[in-house]
């Protein structure tokens, strides 16, 4: 690995805390309300950047940078990316 780690529900990267800390004054990434606020503020700049579901999901759990590699790879899913969408999918039919 990486030499990072993911904290809370939201899984938040710690290779993410210090621009978090500094964009929205997170003080503790363990914390239920701090933690989801990262993930869905992390989550809102992802859609407003790309238009592709799997690209967003993508990049929210592995990073822009390899998201864009496998881009140029022509792979546009991940496994945790269809996995996401199909059960999207399957509440939206609900």
């Amino acid at each position: 690995k990486n030499g990072t780690y993911d904290s809370g529900l939201m899984q938040i990267n710690s290779f993410n805390y210090e621009w978090l800390r500094e964009e929205l004054g997170i003080t503790d990434f363990f914390d239920i309300k701090q933690n989801i606020h990262c993930g869905v503020y992390m989550l809102s700049k992802l859609l407003d950047k790309y238009s592709d579901l799997h690209t967003v999901l993508m990049a929210y759990n592995m990073g822009e940078t390899q998201t864009l590699r496998l881009h140029k790879k022509g792979i546009y899913s991940s496994r945790y990316s269809r996995k996401i969408m199909k059960v999207y999918q399957e509440l939206k039919e609900g």
